[in-house]
């Protein structure tokens, strides 16, 4: 069997090579993954995180008072943003409420809307 010839042989045999290139670099990105994914399986076996509790629903005596800006102080950064529900642990329903007392506080001056450096 003869070699194809022709105005389009040349260009054929650079795009099948271009194919074959194109097909070892996913083939390396597949090892890539799997190697990031074991790896972060390791790491979440060795620390046991333990599930956060709402401070709220755990102590009922607790209120949310925009006029206590001590507790509210709480669930905020230094910056003086709110701190969010995955990291504060509250539950949905009084991460809300937290949000409209801080919001309160902040508009009658009882908290700052920036931090101390600012």
């Amino acid at each position: 069997m003869s070699a194809p010839s022709g105005p389009g042989a040349y260009r054929r045999d650079r795009d099948r090579e271009d194919r074959d290139d194109r097909r070892e670099s996913t083939v390396k990105s597949r090892l890539r993954s799997r190697a990031r994914k074991k790896a972060r399986k390791q790491s979440k076996k060795s620390g046991f995180l333990r599930r956060k509790v709402c401070r709220f629903c755990a102590d009922s005596s607790l209120e949310i008072d925009y006029k206590d800006a001590k507790a509210l102080r709480l669930f905020t950064s230094e910056i003086g943003k709110m701190i969010p529900r995955r990291i504060s642990g509250n539950c949905a329903k009084h991460q809300r409420q937290l949000a409209v007392a801080i919001k309160r506080a902040r508009h009658i001056a009882i908290m700052p809307f920036a931090g101390h450096g600012i």
